[in-house]
């Protein structure tokens, strides 16, 4: 659980873009009243993963690593971007990237598949909940995106692994050998 507080789509939004090496589920369990009394809302740009090589290139486009206010090796997983409205209009008329974009009011749910670039800017203070999980339909870009990170790792202090997916597998694996022991007996 987690406060979320208000931030500007024309600034750094809330949350910059960036990839998560798992699925993940964000639910708004709360949100503050906007200045008008209308429910708060989270506005979420959430990029097919089959565009992430075009968002990057963009990105390197708008922020090449020379002249970039900051240090950089791939654009997503730093996090140090987001995509303003003026910038997620030049991405579609050059690369025709398009997100989904989902305004989440208080008890709505937002699911975000592994390896979907996303970011989020909250127009109102919120309070949340997120879980990551390993859904086996993207088993493969769970795996594609541990390597990712531990790539990054390799030239900049980052993230831990924190995933451990063989891990998880082979334990996955052996609950089920179990299962199907006792039922089968």
């Amino acid at each position: 659980m987690y406060n979320a507080f208000t931030s500007r789509e024309n600034g750094y939004g809330s949350t910059r873009l960036h990839m998560d090496m798992a699925d993940a589920v964000n639910i708004m369990l709360y949100s503050a009243p906007l200045p008008d009394q209308q429910v708060g809302v989270a506005v979420w740009d959430i990029y097919p993963s089959k565009f992430s090589n075009d968002i990057r290139a963009f990105l390197k486009e708008e922020y090449p690593v020379e002249t970039s206010p900051v240090f950089y090796i791939d654009p997503i997983h730093s996090q140090h971007f987001y995509l303003t409205p003026p910038l997620r209009k030049k991405l579609f008329d050059k690369y025709g990237v398009k997100s989904w974009r989902i305004y989440q009011k208080p008890g709505d749910a937002v699911f975000i598949p592994a390896g979907c670039a996303h970011q989020v800017c909250n127009l109102a203070d919120c309070v949340k909940v997120a879980v990551d999980f390993v859904s086996p339909e993207n088993l493969d870009r769970c795996s594609q995106l541990t390597q990712e990170f531990r790539n990054e790792n390799e030239r900049v202090t980052w993230k831990d692994d924190i995933l451990q997916l063989s891990n998880m597998c082979w334990s996955a694996w052996e609950h089920t050998r179990q299962l199907e022991s006792t039922t089968t007996s």
